[in-house]
């Protein structure tokens, strides 16, 4: 919905929807590739996480056989904030639509290297509390 059509909709009750016109548009999180595009911040997360997928040869592009089905991705972004509420950066992570893929077929293994730093510290915990 445009602004204008909050202002032609703006039914008296409350401040009216005109002063909503100066929304900051980085401070959304886009709900679709095609609105993610139009924000420069948006689509400079979206290229720092391609290159980050190339950079750890995350996948290979390869011919689609015939026979294979095609495993769709979908972009989904999210604003990353600090302690105090404020915008740390924005992300956006491709992510395939695991719901079509076939063990073996589509897929050969699962891994991500990833550990919370939370995880670590209540590991070391456990481990000085049980010696």
């Amino acid at each position: 919905m445009t602004a204008l059509q909050l202002t032609q909709e703006w039914d008296g009750s409350g401040p009216p929807a005109s002063s909503f016109n100066e929304v900051d548009s980085s401070l959304i999180e886009p709900v679709s590739y095609k609105s993610a595009m139009k924000i420069p911040v948006w689509l400079k997360a979206m290229e720092e996480e391609i290159v980050a997928l190339h950079a750890h040869r995350t996948w290979t592009l390869v011919p689609l056989p015939s026979h294979r089905n095609l495993v769709g991705c979908k972009w989904i972004f999210q604003l990353k904030r600090h302690v105090d509420g404020s915008i740390a950066h924005h992300k956006a992570r491709l992510v395939a639509q695991g719901f079509s893929q076939e063990p073996g077929l589509d897929y050969g293994e699962t891994f991500s290297p990833i550990v919370k730093p939370t995880t670590v510290r209540l590991v070391l915990a456990l481990v000085a509390h049980h010696n």
